[in-house]
């Protein structure tokens, strides 16, 4: 028996679990701090994976990258052996560097059991359905849809739907909102249905009863879901798409959506799906998304002539040897600075610590605060070059990023997560932004900062991919999407089991 300092709990084998549940609600609700206290003084008691990959989520949100590094190999091994398990461990290990696609393989099949495990007998029989309509009935289905990540990317691809082909609706349990997203995906499907207050089986047996052909999952492992839904099989067909950056080791998810470079042929044992692989970029990008009036870079804080790097992702995907790297880029770039999402103020701490014991002025750390998407893209626009996080790389900011025309320089690894920036980068015709170490990421960023030409060209390339170029053909990108699904659709029609799909 122990006692936390400065938190005064008992600590005992017997009350652990409620403790963990404490910690992961502070997280929940904002206070990492005094979550990652809890976690630090507690998970020495019992040594768990499960345990060990809540604490680092915590403390990577709080860059205590020490901590997160000495539970990191524990934490990787979630997927063996028959430890407890739950449906965010193939999440949490996607950021993990540690972890091999075939440890998230392990990981997602283990919570897709677990999901299985308590389903009640009595299951939605639709997969064995094939009757014929003029129109084929698609269906997304998810709790984002309202001005969230995803949704920004997909909001488009749903409005431009072909309806003299495709009936769309829209499964809906997300959290009330009113905003302009919200408003659009009410105007763009044919009907979006309401399952909040649904229980899981009560949700399969509505879409089952609608006859949907072609189930979409928009949410994979991640925070909000219902793999219960899913795993009822309401549809004869159902995919992943969009929402997770991985494999879900579901047996009732059929294909995953992807494209060429995200999942290479020798990834493809990793994959519990089969591959459905777009001719260009598996994520979707709305044409009509508006930047707000610019403003100057003093009214963000940073200096008018120096070079501005810039990284708008969250506090949990740095790592310590990405974030070394990029202060060797302002060590190496006389004045420039380095402009962040502003996380949670301990994490603001330890990144300004960091920086100071490697002799930077920590003025040249400049963080920015959560803004509206029409703020964020007008602001982007004044940084010069984007740095990419390694192994859960940039996906939504990744193409904010070249749409405000600024080039990204990015890592790509042997994971699903890892590869995004560069399934977007190949897109946009900018492989020669991607490289393949840290040494040669690092190389082609202290290259470019010292060449204002290359910028220059590299921005006005990106201007014209907002008029040309399949990254943000919206209407280009629903149309392959659209031979995927009627492929997979026919194929399950002719009696034939899923099969990799290439849409060329």
């Amino acid at each position: 028996m122990a006692v936390i300092g400065g938190i005064g709990t008992v600590v005992c084998e017997d009350n652990l679990s409620l403790l963990d549940l404490i910690a992961s609600a502070l997280d929940d609700a904002g206070d990492t701090e005094d979550a990652l206290k809890l976690f630090k003084a507690t998970v020495k008691f019992r040594d768990e994976p499960r345990r060990a990959i809540w604490a680092i989520y915590t403390a990577r949100r709080a860059c205590d990258w020490d901590f997160a590094a000495r539970l990191e190999p524990l934490a990787c091994t979630i997927g063996e052996g028959e430890d407890a398990v739950d449906e965010s461990a193939p999440w949490r290990l996607l950021f993990l560097a540690g972890a091999s696609a075939s440890q998230q393989l392990a990981a997602a099949r283990r919570s897709a059991q677990r999901v299985a495990s308590a389903l009640p007998r009595a299951r939605s029989a639709n997969a064995a359905r094939t009757g014929k309509r003029e129109r084929i009935r698609i269906a997304y289905f998810s709790g984002d849809f309202y001005s969230h990540a995803v949704p920004h990317l997909m909001i488009g691809a749903i409005e431009q739907h072909d309806r003299a082909r495709f009936e769309v609706i829209g499964y809906d349990f997300s959290p009330p909102a009113a905003d302009d997203h919200r408003r659009r995906f009410e105007a763009a499907f044919d009907r979006l249905v309401p399952i909040t207050g649904m229980s899981d089986s009560e949700a399969a047996e509505l879409i089952a009863r609608d006859e949907i052909d072609v189930l979409i999952d928009l949410a994979g492992w991640t925070k909000r879901t219902r793999p219960a839904v899913l795993a009822a099989r309401p549809a004869p067909v159902q995919l992943q798409w969009l929402g997770f950056p991985g494999t879900l080791g579901a047996p009732w998810i059929d294909y995953i959506v992807a494209d060429h470079t995200l999942i290479r042929p020798q990834d493809e044992p990793h994959f519990s799906e089969k591959i459905i692989r777009l001719p260009h970029t598996y994520q979707a990008n709305d044409d009509k998304r508006t930047a707000a009036k610019a403003q100057s870079r003093s009214a963000h804080g940073l200096p008018e002539e120096a070079i501005v790097f810039c990284s708008f992702n969250g506090a949990f995907k740095l790592t310590p040897e990405v974030f070394d790297c990029w202060l060797r880029l302002l060590q190496a770039v006389d004045r420039s600075v380095l402009w962040l999402l502003r996380p949670e103020d301990i994490a603001v701490r330890a990144l300004v610590a960091k920086a100071a014991s490697r002799g930077i002025d920590p003025a040249r750390l400049v963080f920015a605060p959560m803004v509206e998407p029409p703020e964020h893209l007008a602001r982007i626009a004044r940084a010069d070059l984007a740095l990419d996080c390694f192994p859960y790389g940039s996906h939504t900011t990744a193409s904010d990023t070249l749409w405000a025309g600024v080039p990204l320089v990015a890592l790509a690894g042997d994971t699903f997560a890892s590869r995004v920036s560069a399934s977007i980068l190949t897109a946009a015709g900018l492989p020669e932004l991607i490289a393949p170490s840290l040494a040669e990421y690092y190389n082609l960023a202290l290259r470019l900062a010292g060449d204002r030409d290359a910028l220059a060209g590299l921005r006005a390339r990106l201007q014209a991919l907002r008029s040309s170029g399949p990254l943000f053909n919206t209407g280009q990108f629903t149309r392959d999407l659209e031979r995927a699904l009627t492929a997979i659709w026919e194929r399950h029609c002719a009696g034939l089991t899923p099969a990799h799909i290439v849409v060329d």
